[in-house]
C-alpha cells in the first residue's frame, strides 16, 4: 500500500503537494507514538502500517497512568519529557496537550473519517 500525494501545479511556481492524508496529522500521530511511547520494553517498537482504508501508528505502552480514558486528547502527560522537550526546541510540536485535537481537525478539514485512537 502506498500513501498517495496528488501534485496541483498553478502558473510558473512550484508544484504544491496533497497528501491523501494531512501529512501534519500523520507526522503529529508518529511524534506523540515517539514522545509517549515506554521505553523500558526494550523489544517493542513503534509501528507504522498502511491499509488500503487507513493508517494505523501503534506504541508500546499504552496510555499513561497519569491520564484518565476521560482526559485522553484533553490533558497531557509525556512519559518522556527529554524527547518531548527536544521536539519542542526544534519546532517540531507547538504546544503540550495539542497533538490530538489537531489530528482531529485537520481530518475532519480533509472530509475524513474521525480518527479511532485505541489505549
Amino acid at each position: 500500500m502506498e500513501l498517495y500525494i496528488r501534485c496541483e501545479i498553478e502558473g510558473v511556481g512550484p508544484r504544491k503537494e496533497i497528501w491523501e492524508i494531512p501529512e501534519t496529522a500523520l507526522k503529529e500521530a508518529i511524534l506523540n507514538a515517539i514522545s509517549h511511547r515506554d521505553y523500558y520494553d526494550k523489544e517493542a517498537k513503534i509501528t507504522v502500517e498502511l491499509f488500503k482504508d487507513r493508517v494505523e501508528v501503534s506504541d508500546p505502552g499504552g496510555l499513561s497512568s497519569a491520564i484518565s480514558l476521560v482526559g485522553f486528547g484533553t490533558k497531557s502527560h509525556s512519559r518522556n519529557p527529554l524527547i518531548f522537550g527536544l521536539f519542542l526546541r526544534i519546532h517540531m510540536v507547538e504546544q503540550v496537550g495539542s497533538g490530538i485535537d489537531r489530528i482531529r481537525d485537520l481530518m475532519k478539514k480533509a472530509n475524513l473519517p474521525e480518527p479511532v485512537f485505541k489505549t
